[in-house]
């Protein structure tokens, strides 16, 4: 297993007094944990994945390796944010952003501008996941802030398949503030439908799991447009769209993913009026959230399914 070599292999490095090898050999440990959160153990792995990131950037430090220090304090900024969909949902949003602003202390605009526009990207996202979570036009702004960031920083002959991603949370903004601000829906749907299909431009048939969560946010502009417009023929092509998320997430075994594209679906048949087939997905995104250790979503859905 590649996380047992690269552990003898830092202990070795240890021994020897290579410390920039030992902390780059913590750092392949901690992204093998990540890569194996996505199919097991989840909170396990994520939280050793932030355990040997941690102590890798003891070594990494911004006086000795200032480079090193900003995309490994970029990367626990990251590993915070996926925590905080487990456990202790404000105090560690608020500090993966506090690890990305101290990325900025040498990862910015003049020095390495797209470093920097990666990290205003993941910064976005936690500004949007907290916007989601406490519904807040404040951080949704701050949210739309960084990845407009971003894009000026990193346009797409730098990195297209990256600036198609921050056009892709573009639209998921945009959905939220159709959300947060209804009698504006039909405009902000309108920008988020326009940043995702230009999003899906940047993006070829081998990035699966980022056509998926584009296609994930097209059914949800859809879905909204089918109420604010009061047009039922969007619940269809919402459907088609989310059941394509779906079957790529369960393809590549994403089951967290999998799990919020079952709820989507199964709101989708709800609001089709077919409630059979949508408490059967419903009930299935709560089997997946709990497999995944989400269980404030497996908890909060479980709420709603008994109200209906």
């Amino acid at each position: 297993m590649a996380i047992n070599a690269y552990g003898e292999a830092a202990r070795l490095a240890k021994g020897e007094n290579l410390l920039l090898y030992y902390a780059l050999y913590l750092m392949n440990i901690a992204s093998s944990h990540r890569a194996m959160a996505q199919f097991e153990n989840r909170r396990q792995n994520l939280l050793k994945s932030l355990e040997y990131r941690l102590e890798g950037l003891k070594y990494r430090t911004l006086q000795t390796n200032p480079s090193d220090f900003s995309s490994s304090i970029t990367l626990i900024g990251i590993y915070y944010c996926d925590i905080a969909q487990l456990e202790e949902f404000d105090a560690n949003i608020q500090r993966a952003i506090e690890a990305f602003q101290s990325a900025f202390v040498y990862r910015n605009a003049k020095t390495i501008p797209v470093g920097y526009a990666d990290t205003q990207s993941s910064l976005g996202y936690c500004y949007l996941l907290r916007a989601e979570r406490n519904h807040s036009q404040e951080d949704l702004k701050l949210a739309i802030q960084s990845f407009e960031e971003s894009i000026q920083y990193r346009p797409a002959s730098a990195s297209p398949t990256r600036y198609g991603e921050t056009l892709g949370e573009l639209g998921y903004s945009y959905n939220l503030y159709a959300s947060l601000v209804p009698d504006d829906a039909i405009s902000h749907l309108a920008k988020a439908k326009g940043y995702f299909e230009e999003s899906l431009k940047y993006h070829n048939d081998v990035e699966v799991t980022e056509q998926a969560r584009i296609l994930r946010g097209q059914a949800q502009t859809y879905q909204m447009l089918a109420k604010a417009e009061n047009n039922v023929a969007y619940l269809d092509i919402a459907l088609d769209m989310a059941k394509q998320a779906l079957e790529s997430r369960l393809v590549k075994c994403h089951f967290a993913d999998a799990a919020d594209s079952h709820e989507q679906v199964g709101w989708i048949y709800h609001d089709m009026g077919r409630s059979e087939q949508a408490l059967e997905s419903l009930r299935e995104a709560v089997q997946l959230y709990r497999m995944m250790d989400l269980n404030y979503d497996a908890d909060r859905l479980s709420g709603l399914i008994d109200a209906l």
